[in-house]
C-alpha cells in the first residue's frame, strides 16, 4: 500500500486523490518513487512488494529509505540490475521447464496447522 510506503495514513492518500494538497516532502518521496518505478518499466521489469522491501548489499530497502526521505535513485542503480537478471533467470528456467508436468498438490501434501508447535 501506497500509505505504508508513504508513511502516511490512508485519508492522506485519499486526500490526494481528491485534490489536497500534496506537502512538500511527501512530493518530494513520490517522485523519487516514480523514478525508480520509470527506470524500471523501462527495462521491463515488474516490481512488487517483495521487490521494495528487499535490501540489497547492507543497504536499507525501497521501504526503509522512502520513509526516511532518503534519495532511491542511487539504490536503483545497483537494485535494477540485480531485478533485470533475476528476470532473465525466470525467463530461462521457464523455457527449460517447457513440456514438464506440473506435479498435482492434494491436501494430503499439506500439514495441518497448530496453535502450539511443541505438539
Amino acid at each position: 500500500d501506497l500509505n505504508y510506503l508513504m508513511d502516511v495514513p490512508r485519508k492522506t492518500i485519499r486526500g490526494w486523490l481528491e485534490g489536497e494538497a500534496i506537502a512538500p516532502a511527501d512530493a518530494e518521496k513520490l517522485k523519487d518513487l516514480s523514478n525508480v518505478v520509470r527506470r524500471c518499466v523501462a527495462e521491463d521489469i515488474e516490481l512488487n512488494s517483495q521487490d521494495i522491501c528487499r535490501t540489497l548489499e547492507a543497504k536499507p530497502s525501497i521501504v526503509e529509505r522512502v520513509r526516511n526521505g532518503d534519495n532511491i535513485n542511487d539504490l536503483a542503480d545497483s537494485f535494477i540490475p540485480i531485478l533485470a537478471r533475476g528476470r532473465q533467470q525466470r525467463k530461462r528456467l521457464k523455457k527449460m521447464l517447457v513440456g514438464t508436468p506440473k506435479p498435482v498438490l492434494d491436501n494430503e501434501c499439506f500439514g495441518s496447522p497448530h496453535y502450539r508447535e511443541d505438539l
